[in-house]
């Protein structure tokens, strides 16, 4: 089973933490100590990290996305993209 739960930390933060495994005691008492001993890291869904390349184009994603655009030896130009189908709404 998986599921994620959702903790907000300060003001406006908002953070979810995958829990894999069966629901029981022992399982979610572990997960929440190892939620407070800072040993979970925030869920996102994301794809894995592309290792192929067409020239200078790189797909980003969450888990490299930050270590590339914030790289102080290079200049990077992000562009966002979306699937048209998802955010059609927009254009009403």
């Amino acid at each position: 089973m998986e599921f994620h739960p959702q903790v907000k930390n300060g003001e406006n933060d908002v953070s979810k933490f995958a829990f894999r495994g069966a629901f029981e005691d022992a399982a979610v008492r572990e997960y929440i100590e190892s939620y407070f001993r800072g040993d979970l890291k925030p869920y996102f869904k994301s794809e894995p990290i592309y290792k192929e390349r067409e020239g200078d184009v790189r797909i980003l994603v969450h888990d490299d996305f930050e270590q590339v655009v914030y790289d102080p030896t290079v200049n990077v130009l992000v562009e966002f993209v979306t699937n048209v189908g998802e955010c059609a709404w927009s254009e009403e």
